[in-house]
């Protein structure tokens, strides 16, 4: 599972464009070159200020698409969690929710 751009975003970055589009592919081609063409990859925008974005969420589904092209990797999946609406990072309840909406995804897609 790889959770991308909240902190480029609660920085103040607002490239949601081809730069970070593009990181992001060359980021995931490294990943899938370090632990093989078998590798089941998690994409996903986490519940704190990013998945308020449309555009982040936007450029995170961009980039696995590019990925999936250039590499025929179809094991390469987004997954969104809604947002948290509270200031600061996940209180342990949060955390729970996160867990509770991630494992069942993780399942299913595994066929667990």
């Amino acid at each position: 599972m790889i959770n991308f751009f909240q902190n480029d975003m609660s920085v103040g970055g607002s490239d949601t464009g081809n730069l970070s589009r593009d990181a992001y592919v060359n980021f995931l081609k490294d990943v899938r070159l370090k632990y093989g063409e078998n590798i089941r990859i998690f994409c996903v925008a986490g519940n704190m200020s990013l998945s308020s974005s449309t555009a982040w969420k936007q450029a995170i589904t961009d980039a696995v698409n590019i990925f999936k092209t250039d590499t025929d990797h179809t094991a390469v999946e987004t997954l969104f969690f809604p947002f948290k609406a509270t200031g600061g990072h996940l209180r342990i309840s949060e955390q729970q929710a996160t867990a509770d909406a991630l494992v069942p995804a993780i399942k299913t897609r595994m066929g667990w």
